[in-house]
């Protein structure tokens, strides 16, 4: 079992009753470190590190309440940085399908359902979380392409084994490569306003990002274009017409002779 002493919980709560005190006691039991606060904007933008898990006791006031523009904070913060800390719910049905108006449902680990067993829920809370820290270990991919269908496509290929970030422009994806660590880029050639090639040009060009690998990911086969950009050095040309098994392998085989020991 995984130590989770290191682990610091906040456990957003608007009052501290008996079950709340109950699944706080039970969880410092099991090593984790926990802090209750309320459910306000400022008491959880005021800390100095963000815990790694947010375990949220829905209470719901109204329209207009503090629980739901705290959710809307959390979602924000990890549109900003994401894995940055995992979001668990608590609450009954009507309480979480309130909580998904606030912060996507891709954003939540798991949610729970009370009433609760309160040692099996415990024991799925550590098994969501030994497998979302494996999930953070994983390789970073970004995936550029201004077709939405060839995003998702390609994420469910590749999900399983590396975190998937996906851009659908040129300069979201230099967005995204200022904001976060990519350890491959893979290129659609054809897109609107930015080609590929052009957004090659401007990642190699900058002084953050102009190590990481690129390979390109396109329907553009013809010599014209695999030459032109060449001189730029992109890992790899791929053809999204090409078996899957062969673009996974593509990828596994660059990690493979890129290996981190610290990683994989």
């Amino acid at each position: 079992m995984q130590d989770f002493s290191n682990y610091s919980v906040i456990f957003l709560c608007n009052t501290e009753g008996f079950m709340e005190r109950a699944m706080m006691e039970a969880l410092r039991k099991e090593g984790f470190n926990v802090v209750s606060i309320r459910p306000k904007v400022n008491e959880l933008g005021a800390l100095d590190i963000m815990p790694q898990i947010i375990l949220c006791y829905l209470d719901f006031d109204g329209e207009d309440n503090e629980f739901g523009q705290t959710l809307v904070y959390m979602r924000d913060r990890l549109s900003e940085y994401p894995g940055e800390f995992m979001i668990f719910l608590i609450g009954v049905p009507t309480e979480i399908d309130t909580a998904y108006r606030y912060v996507e449902e891709q954003n939540v680990v798991e949610a729970f359902i009370r009433p609760l067993n309160m040692k099996e829920t415990i024991e799925e809370l550590e098994e969501c979380i030994e497998d979302e820290s494996h999930s953070l270990k994983k390789k970073h991919i970004l995936v550029v392409d201004d077709d939405p269908n060839m995003l998702n496509t390609v994420k469910n290929w590749l999900k399983d084994r590396y975190q998937i970030y996906m851009a659908n422009s040129g300069m979201s994806a230099l967005s995204l490569l200022v904001r976060h660590k990519i350890d491959l880029v893979l290129l659609d050639y054809e897109m609107p306003v930015i080609d590929g090639k052009t957004v090659l040009e401007m990642i190699r060009s900058d002084e953050n990002s102009k190590d990481v690998p690129v390979m390109f990911l396109t329907a553009k086969s013809d010599k014209e274009h695999v030459m032109g950009v060449m001189d730029l050095k992109p890992e790899k040309y791929l053809l999204k017409s090409m078996p899957v098994s062969e673009l996974i392998g593509s990828v596994d085989e660059f990690f493979a002779t890129h290996k981190d020991p610290d990683i994989w």
